[in-house]
Parts: C-alpha cells; sequence; structure tokens
C-alpha cells in the first residue's frame, strides 16, 4: 500500500482534522472540544488505513497525532466537520459531521489518488 505523505502515518483523515494545528488561534469552545480517536479506512486507490489521536479546540484541530500535517477548516457549531489537511505537496480534504460521542463522513485525496471514510469517537 502506498502511504499517503510520503511514509508518515498520515492518509486522509479524517478528518477530523479540522482546522488550524495552532492552539493559540483556536476559537471559542464548543461542544465538539476535546480528543478524539479518528479510524481513516481507504475504499479507493492504494493509500494505508490509520487510526489517529487528534485534539479539537474551539472547533478546530490544535493537534493531529503530533502535528502529523497541518489542517484547515472546522466544525461548526452543528457538527459539521469540512477540513483540509495538508502536508508538503499532499493534501486531503475530508467532510462529514459529528455528534458529541462520535461522528463519521468521507475524504478525498487528489494528489494521491485516494478516497474513503472516516469514523470517530470521543475519548
Amino acid at each position: 500500500m502506498v502511504s499517503m505523505f510520503h511514509g508518515s502515518n498520515f492518509v486522509a483523515v479524517a478528518m477530523l482534522t479540522a482546522a488550524g494545528l495552532l492552539p493559540a488561534h483556536a476559537g471559542p469552545k464548543n461542544r465538539f472540544d476535546g480528543n478524539w480517536s479518528v479510524e481513516v479506512i481507504t475504499r479507493h486507490g492504494k493509500c494505508d488505513m490509520y487510526k489517529w489521536r487528534i485534539v479539537v479546540g474551539g472547533g478546530k484541530i490544535t493537534d493531529l497525532q503530533g502535528n502529523l500535517a497541518q489542517a484547515t477548516g472546522g466544525i461548526s457549531a452543528r457538527g459539521r466537520v469540512a477540513v483540509v489537511l495538508t502536508r508538503g505537496s499532499d493534501s486531503l480534504s475530508a467532510t462529514g459531521s459529528l455528534s458529541t460521542q462520535s461522528g463519521s463522513g468521507s475524504w478525498v485525496s487528489k494528489s494521491k489518488g485516494c478516497s474513503g471514510e472516516w469514523r470517530a469517537e470521543r475519548l
């Protein structure tokens, strides 16, 4: 299998990487803030499958598995997820929704030719 982001434990998120990796820039607290476990499943293409630890603060991703990638986008107050993960020249877009304890959605990486789904659980 081909690993997203050149051998790092990075494929597509899930998704949730919803935001901008700098805690100082996180917005006001929202009900989705906290620690999440996100499983990234490849359905098309040759990208690996992963399980990541993600920290959300102010509706933004403040940490993705030790700053594995840069994240932009976020999680709305209603739980809509819309994020883009970037590492080097590789990127991935993820969309979906969260409840207070779990969530799911889809992702696509045009740079790697892969796509699939993600599932999240609050830790």
